[in-house]
């Protein structure tokens, strides 16, 4: 695992902190005065990438993208893109309901790609503002649905299953 950076201003000037979080290190930034959190293992992701990406979106974030819910509602209307879209499919190209990737035009996967980097925007946005790269939340999810196969319980409701 390189080492930490802060999500917000790449720096490396990271003082260790006490963690509420589990499995998680805590490090609060010098520089910005943030806290971020990492795994307190190494994970197999590639941390690099999805980092690096969360600190050039997050330079792109407005005033208004640093607040608690702007971020969040604009992320529900994204991911609605998102459906719209996949729900045109069926209508303007006439798929089967039992469709795959596989039978979607070209031109068509592109405009998606194009939302789901909309997605992913705001997605780093709040985990730039919650202190957390977006490396911690895909190794979080990642782990936490291993656990829910080995468990046998990806099929039901409720966060913990």
């Amino acid at each position: 695992m390189p080492d930490p950076k802060c999500p917000c201003c790449n720096s490396k000037d990271l003082m260790g902190v006490h963690s509420t979080v589990e499995d998680l290190a805590a490090y609060r930034c010098e520089k910005c005065s943030i806290t971020i959190h990492l795994p307190a293992e190494k994970e197999t992701l590639d941390m690099m990438l999805l980092d690096e990406y969360q600190h050039a979106a997050h330079e792109t974030a407005l005033p208004v993208c640093r607040t608690l819910a702007y971020p969040a509602l604009k992320l529900a209307g994204e991911a609605g893109e998102v459906a719209e879209k996949v729900g045109k499919l069926y209508r303007d190209c006439n798929l089967p309901p039992d469709s795959t990737w596989d039978d979607v035009p070209d031109e068509k996967k592109t405009e998606l790609v194009k939302e789901l980097g909309d997605v992913l925007w705001y997605i780093s946005e709040i985990s730039t503002q919650l202190g957390v790269g977006l490396s911690v939340v895909a190794a979080c999810n990642v782990r936490k649905l291993k656990s829910r196969h080995e468990r046998g319980t990806l099929h039901g409701d409720g966060d913990n299953r």
